[in-house]
């Protein structure tokens, strides 16, 4: 800023957009609220520490469900020891499941005199973990003193006994969490900035503001508020509150949760130690946020959050800009701009080469602005092969029983299973030489995708860069069918704002949540798998009718593009294990506005000439095909060290809330949008490289 001037202003403007835009809360996983009920027809029950919604359902024998409406409630509604929830009908409410601690899973209160070591009262807030670090003792050593193990819930006023070699000369057993009692030795965000004391505030969904707010510019820097270790990191993925995050823990088990960040500091990974000072993160507005700021919460000793606004206060830095001295004395470059090496470029093993910058357009292959409607049925098995690393597959579409050898092209979807390695398959016409990846491999994950290929002397080619089982399965032929309607993407559900699918429970999606009209006999939309502690199968169709299988790895987080049948009853999923799902739509097949194959396009490829962040990048279309009005893309996301939600509309519209697709850091994921309009722009939450190719026009 040059003057004070200066800053006064750009703090009062501050201070405005924090009034209209109301910034985010988040609870570092940790939920502490809910309303307290004072009238419950059917009982009533007292929450203890450990507690959750559905550890309280499965004690009470009722569907988790029943329990959050009948506290007016989600499942990311806090809770906290000391608040009372109703119960619903048909709740048990016997002995075994009394409204105080649950009968044998809290732990042993002994007398004092029982503890040869000495004792502690557990206060609010304590964790097992945070009573062994301010000890200075091994959690296993302090479970095995109290013949506990690690799920064992402990609650405010009960004794542990502590094991030998504890320190307790400069620790309180009683409770250490006044604020007063925690000092930091860095203000965690460079100067200029803005803060107030925002704690407790009520926030969406229940919640209340457990941290503070530093209001700052996108891209400045974040800092370690003290000497410790990087113990979690948080990415950004869709439902989830914190966007890009660090958890950093000091040896006495007190540890800062940071959240929204842009970007993570390069160098940086889970058990990093880092000193105060040290830049860790640069400010951004990732997760449930509307504005730049860092969400900065303290919790003593490993316990519950505690107001930070005196504690930041008391080192306030938000007039300092100057950067502290670094470890190894360099300063990373703010990421104001793209870096043009934040994400892998994998231009041998993942995606085929790059074309060159200057791109001759295909002939289209029917009129400009009319294009082809297509005929859906069901899916017709034209490939299940396993393939050798490089080879080439023909499949004849006069094989295909109904499907006519004249037919111009087809729409195809291909999965991948058992790779040797991470790889590519391409879809083109036989005789042309690949250009573009239709369907990027990673083990592990779901490997599948969609897309239509000109069809050749009645067939079209199929080639991987590795050894894998190929299935193909046509589920759409050039007609006299239906044509596309372009949805700016659209969230038809997110389950992590209610509950996950549950092992055989069927999620029927509505035609209208996925903004297809009546009438639709397809759409097309990112599937996003979160949180996946088993492999498994997500079943998806048209609800009533056949549905097709997509296997899924135990990992936590994998997306992809399909374009898949639907009727006047929905899209109906189902999963064979407990998963959260986020499901994006981004096209309906229905209406007469048709689109036509065209040889695969390159229009970006940002590898080496700087990745794609939430600034907007636009793409010029206008070329492609003609001139054609209605573009169908495949924008291929490279993760990188922390990966990204990925955004992609024509840009006549504004960003939508809904993103089409996340790529997992360090992998590669190729999805789909359709736009009407001669410019493309896209964005990411943090900084990835990006590849788009044009598949279709009209």
């Amino acid at each position: 800023m040059a003057d004070n001037r200066a800053v006064r202003s750009w703090r009062r403007g501050l201070a405005a957009m924090v009034v209209v835009t109301s910034v985010c809360t988040i609870a570092d996983p940790v939920d502490r609220a809910a309303a307290v009920n004072t009238t419950c027809a059917n009982g009533s029950y007292i929450v203890v520490s450990g507690d959750s919604w559905y550890a309280i359902a499965s004690r009470h024998k009722v569907s988790l469900s029943t329990l959050l409406q009948a506290n007016t409630a989600t499942a990311t509604t806090m809770i906290y020891p000391g608040r009372s929830l109703c119960l619903p009908a048909g709740a048990v409410t016997s002995a075994t499941t009394a409204t105080t601690a649950p009968m044998g899973t809290t732990a042993p209160s002994p007398s004092t005199g029982e503890c040869a070591n000495g004792s502690h009262t557990v206060a609010s807030g304590d964790s097992w973990s945070g009573i062994a670090s301010r000890y200075r003792v091994s959690l296993n050593a302090l479970l095995t003193a109290n013949s506990a193990t690690a799920s064992t819930m402990i609650f405010p006023g009960r004794t542990l006994c502590l094991p030998a070699g504890s320190t307790s000369t400069t620790t309180s057993t009683t409770t250490p969490l006044d604020p007063s009692s925690v000092r930091v030795a860095q203000f965690p965000v460079q100067g200029p900035c803005w803060f107030s004391d925002t704690w407790g505030a009520p926030r969406g969904g229940g919640r209340l503001h457990e941290g503070v707010d530093l209001i700052a510019r996108t891209g400045q820097y974040v800092y370690a508020a003290d000497d410790g270790v990087l113990t979690i990191r948080y990415w950004d993925a869709p439902g989830r509150l914190a966007g890009n995050g660090w958890r950093l823990t000091r040896s006495d088990g007190t540890y800062f949760f940071y959240a929204h960040l842009s970007a993570f500091a390069p160098g940086l990974e889970v058990g990093s130690r880092v000193v105060a000072g040290q830049i860790i993160g640069f400010i951004g507005s990732t997760g449930n946020s509307s504005t730049p700021h860092l969400h900065f919460e303290v919790h003593p000793f490993g316990g519950r959050a505690v107001n930070p606004t005196a504690i930041v206060r008391a080192v306030d830095g938000c007039r300092t800009s100057a950067v502290p001295s670094q470890p190894n004395g360099a300063v990373p470059t703010p990421p104001i701009t793209a870096p043009t090496t934040t994400s892998p470029s994998p231009t041998t093993t993942t995606l085929p080469a790059p074309t060159p910058t200057t791109v001759t357009p295909p002939t289209p292959l029917a009129p400009t602005g009319n294009g082809t409607r297509w005929n859906f049925f069901s899916p017709l098995r034209a490939l299940d092969n396993a393939v050798s690393a490089g080879s080439r597959s023909t499949v004849r579409i006069s094989s295909l029983p109904g499907v006519s050898a004249n037919t111009p092209s087809v729409m195809v979807r291909v999965s991948a299973s058992e790779p040797s390695g991470d790889g590519f398959v391409s879809l083109h016409p036989c005789g042309a030489a690949p250009t573009t990846s239709m369907l990027n491999i990673v083990p592990g994950r779901v490997n599948s995708a969609t897309s239509i290929v000109t069809v050749r002397d009645g067939g079209f080619c199929i080639t991987s860069s590795v050894k894998t089982k190929l299935r193909a399965d046509v589920i759409a032929a050039a007609g006299s069918g239906v044509g596309v309607q372009p949805i700016v993407a659209r969230r038809a559900v997110d389950t992590r704002s209610s509950s996950p699918l549950s092992p055989g429970s069927v999620r029927t999606l509505s035609l209208e949540s996925l903004g297809a009209p009546k009438g639709s006999r397809a759409v097309t939309a990112s599937f996003t798998i979160i949180d996946a502690g088993s492999a498994g199968t997500l079943s998806i169709g048209p609800c009533g009718a056949g549905s097709w299988g997509a296997a899924y790895g135990a990992t936590p987080l994998q997306s992809f593009t399909l374009t898949v049948r639907v009727n006047d009853g929905g899209l109906c999923v189902r999963s064979s294990s407990t998963v959260h799902l986020v499901v994006d739509a981004t096209a309906a097949w229905t209406g007469s506005a048709g689109i036509s194959a065209v040889g695969p396009t390159r229009v970006l490829d940002t590898r080496g000439a700087g990745a794609v962040g939430w600034e907007t990048r636009a793409i010029d279309v206008s070329g492609v095909a003609g001139g054609a009005k209605r573009v169908m893309a495949t924008v291929t996301a490279i993760g990188g060290a922390g990966g990204a939600a990925v955004f992609a509309w024509p840009c006549s519209v504004g960003r939508p809330a809904a993103s089409i697709g996340v790529t997992p850091a360090g992998t590669v994921t190729a999805l789909s949008v359709v736009i009407d309009g001669t410019q493309l722009c896209v964005s990411a939450t943090s900084f990835v490289d990006v590849v788009v190719d044009v598949t279709g026009a009209g």
